[in-house]
């Protein structure tokens, strides 16, 4: 699920994503990021490629803090920071 201004980025609300077998969180959001638009790709990667640490990721409504978790679950939430004022 996308939240904020990803959910504009991406224009959709979510996606439907299958982790690969052993895939952590990290690896997933990378994959997933590179099926997006660009604008959506650079709310959730680093210029390196790494997941943005501003990200807030949440696991069946549990925010995680280690990305290398294993990507298990039903529902992966993704919200970029708010900007503005």
């Amino acid at each position: 699920t996308f939240k904020g201004q990803l959910q504009a980025a991406a224009d959709c609300p979510s996606l439907e994503i299958t982790p690969e077998n052993g895939e952590s969180i990290h690896t997933l959001i990378q994959r997933l990021a590179h099926s997006l638009p660009d604008e959506a790709q650079h709310l959730l990667l680093a210029d390196d490629g790494s997941v943005r640490p501003s990200l807030f990721v949440a696991l069946d409504n549990t925010h995680l803090h280690n990305l290398d978790t294993p990507a298990t679950g039903n529902e992966l939430i993704l919200m970029p920071p708010m900007a503005g004022g």
